[in-house]
């Protein structure tokens, strides 16, 4: 028996339109996303969704798409009457063209959520129904036991592989590794970092925590400038390389004065000149266009949005990750992500950070990106004494989950010891790395041009 339409809220509506849209307007794009054979019919909601997808999975493709025609000659063919066949034609014609077609496997996970509530609803009307005596108890019982245990596993999906599988796969890598100069994961370029924690790899969160003031917005801004010949576009790949980052506190252009400060070697003041409409030198008004001529080359992305929210902040990483092969994706900083009203409305801070920590790392295993989010330490630092100032694990705000999410972790505080000379040491403390050694490295921090280097 056909459920009712009415029984559905609009957004499960929508999302089935959307479904729908994607496959028949850029059926290509979400070709790559997600194999078309592996939905189930059981997921759409409206008996015209279901006709079409099945008229879908069916139709030959004109040039990787579907001609419009076809695929209505062949609806002719599977309706069974006229009125079945008017539903789809309108169904069709009210499809958005528009569509976000990347969000795909968000809709699908929206139907396959509707449809287990749908079931287990059945079901629990069925045990309402039922008049349990002695001689049916048991029966009964185990039946809707099986029955609900069954409902929940479909919506499990069952994902391994064995060992055969994972040694092809690896190998399949190393080989790739070996045929081809195209860099897979990209480095720090800082020999002492690199040392310990080998790449930025795909699947990885790392932290980068800091009190304010201390630098790290800073310092990941030379892990893109020393990655700017990694990115640059026209590389002939069928995807090419990029970096991404998401700027909370700062606007594009001030990071692109930072970034133009750090590559051309100038201090930053000598930068910000060029927006003041101050005069600049022949020789720095050089550096910096050659330095805008080099970044405008290259495949970085930005998004300068103050008050965004996680969901919105997984969507644009995920377009990111569909057009480009993306090395890192830069996040300043993870306590100012926005968590959805409707979901946070019950939780603490902790519980927050807790959700967002735990959706970037589950993003980045999915994309096999690596995710840089840049992290707020509390003041109990500051509140030490001696070498006990040192940050600890603890001393990351709502550190719990973080700590657990993260793969590596690393801390930027100045030493005052050892600021005698004309650049303060500043130390990068690498307190997690869940796949290879700890330990401090030091810089020389020149704040004037945003520039870390190695100290000697």
């Amino acid at each position: 028996m056909e459920t009712n339409v009415f029984e559905f809220d609009r957004e499960s509506l929508e999302a089935e339109k959307g479904i729908i849209a994607s496959i028949f307007y850029y059926f290509s794009e979400i070709s790559e996303i997600i194999d078309i054979d592996s939905i189930l019919l059981d997921n759409f909601i409206t008996l015209p969704a279901k006709r079409i997808f099945n008229t879908l999975k069916t139709t030959k493709l004109v040039n990787g798409s579907y001609d419009p025609i076809i695929v209505l000659d062949s609806l002719k063919s599977s309706c069974l009457n006229d009125q079945e066949l008017n539903d789809c034609t309108n169904y069709l014609e009210s499809l958005p063209r528009n569509i976000q077609y990347f969000s795909i496997l968000k809709y699908l996970n929206l139907l396959q959520e509707q449809k287990v509530k749908r079931k287990l609803d059945n079901l629990s009307r069925r045990i309402l129904r039922t008049s349990l005596n002695s001689e049916n108890f048991n029966d009964q019982i185990s039946t809707w036991k099986n029955t609900f245990e069954k409902i929940i596993s479909q919506n499990v999906g069952v994902n391994y592989i064995d060992s055969k599988e994972a040694i092809s796969n690896f190998q399949k890598q190393a080989n790739e590794a070996a045929s081809t100069s195209r860099v897979n994961f990209l480095k720090t370029n800082y020999s002492e970092i690199d040392r310990r924690i080998k790449a930025l790899s795909g699947g990885q969160l790392v932290i980068v925590a800091s009190r304010p003031g201390v630098g790290k917005t800073t310092f990941s801004i030379n892990l893109i400038c020393n990655n700017l010949r990694n990115i640059e576009k026209g590389c002939g790949n069928s995807k090419e390389s990029a970096i991404g980052i998401f700027s909370l506190e700062m606007t594009n252009s001030s990071l692109l004065e930072k970034l133009i400060a750090i590559d051309s070697g100038l201090a930053l003041n000598e930068v910000q000149k060029k927006l003041e409409g101050a005069p600049l030198g022949a020789v720095e008004r050089a550096l910096i266009d050659e330095s805008q001529d080099k970044i405008s080359k290259c495949n970085l992305l930005f998004s300068d949005e103050s008050n965004i929210t996680l969901g919105k902040i997984t969507a644009i990483i995920k377009t990111w990750a569909k057009i480009y092969d993306l090395k890192f994706v830069i996040i300043d900083y993870l306590q100012l992500i926005n968590v959805p009203e409707e979901r946070n409305s019950n939780m603490n801070q902790y519980q927050k950070i807790g959700i967002i920590s735990r959706t970037l790392k589950i993003l980045s295993m999915e994309l096999n990106t690596c995710i840089i989010s840049l992290a707020q330490l509390n003041r109990k630092s500051e509140e030490r004494k001696g070498s006990d100032k040192v940050p600890i694990l603890s001393d990351l705000r709502e550190s719990g989950s973080i700590e657990q999410d993260a793969d590596i972790v690393m801390f930027i505080y100045e030493d005052k010891k050892e600021d005698e000379g004309s650049f303060p040491k500043t130390i990068l403390k690498i307190a997690k790395n869940r796949h290879g050694p700890t330990g401090n490295v030091e810089f020389q921090f020149d704040k004037s041009k945003g520039l870390y280097k190695l100290a000697n």
